[in-house]
């Protein structure tokens, strides 16, 4: 509590009969601290115990305001209900029998019943190195830092944690970290709120795709060649791969390129690639590169002959 000035400037410290020196609230006992409380109460006497004759009251947000000479209550004790989250301050003075208005009291409310909100940085997708995914939980109010305020995490429903960082490692080797990830997380503030669970995703796939071109094609000069190949992805993975056709000539050099086009990864699907063929004639190679979303190529390109007569 304080006693601040009266609107005429007289000094705090000349005490008037009714002016309020013990302004408490039961319910925000501490002006340092916040509450999961939006109903604050007020109790408070004069200096000389029944020298009131009515008071004047207000709460807002500024720390300094003087109630107005208008008595608008005689009871020495006020409530609130469904006050908003933030600081406020309620403001006090009396008036004595006499007609005259003692100083004003100050006294600070904090109040927050709202939970923080965290955020990730997980992109949803599909990779084949170590992913590093951030917590980062905000709250306007009391905080995330200090108190009861802390983050926690767990990866696919096991052992909860605390932290904001939160590691997916990749193994390429055995790849048994291979999977499409789920991270849930809560963040409380400072007095305890609570958010509801949220989740994340992440995939980690370090398999490579596999590819086959498993029939030899054969085309009249000027006319349409079909190129049939059919590629695969072992689970899990997200699914499809991009595929590009090169064709060589017996000397290794590439003559044509059949620009990427995406496919589902079904090797048991037989896809087929169309150009109209302006080669000359002989004998030629077609070789199948995939390379699936995460960025990993497959370990061989297929390949088969492609005869131009």
């Amino acid at each position: 509590m304080t006693v601040g000035e009266t609107t005429s400037g007289v000094d705090a410290r000349l005490v008037h009969p009714a002016d309020v020196v013990e302004l408490t609230s039961s319910t925000h006992p501490d002006e340092s601290l916040w509450y999961a409380n939006d109903s604050p109460q007020f109790a408070w006497t004069t200096a000389v115990p029944g020298s009131a004759s009515g008071y004047s009251c207000i709460i807002d947000h500024d720390p300094a305001t003087i109630p107005p000479a208008v008595v608008s209550q005689t009871g020495s004790a006020a409530s609130f209900s469904d006050v908003a989250d933030g600081v406020w301050y309620f403001h006090v003075r009396a008036r004595d029998t006499a007609g005259s208005w003692g100083h004003a009291s100050h006294y600070a409310v904090r109040i927050d019943l709202t939970p923080p909100v965290t955020s990730d940085t997980a992109d949803g997708k599909w990779h084949n190195t170590t992913v590093a995914v951030t917590l980062t939980p905000n709250d306007a109010a009391s905080g995330t830092s200090g108190g009861l305020a802390t983050t926690e995490y767990a990866i696919d429903g096991l052992t909860w944690l605390p932290g904001t960082l939160v590691t997916l490692t990749a193994d390429p080797l055995t790849h048994t970290t291979d999977k499409l990830h789920t991270i849930s997380y809560w963040s409380t503030d400072v007095i305890g709120n609570q958010e509801a669970t949220k989740t994340c995703t992440v995939g980690i796939d370090t398999v490579k795709p596999t590819t086959r071109a498993p029939v030899t094609a054969s085309v009249r000069r000027g006319m349409t060649a079909t190129l049939k190949y059919r590629v695969g992805d072992a689970a899990p993975c997200a699914g499809t791969v991009t595929v590009t056709i090169k064709i060589r000539n017996r000397a290794g050099n590439v003559v044509r390129t059949i620009p990427a086009v995406v496919k589902t990864a079904d090797p048991l699907v037989t896809y087929t690639a169309k150009f109209r063929c302006r080669l000359a004639k002989g004998t030629y190679r077609f070789s199948v590169y995939a390379v699936d979303p995460p960025g990993n190529h497959q370990l061989k390109a297929a390949s088969n002959k492609l005869v131009v007569r």
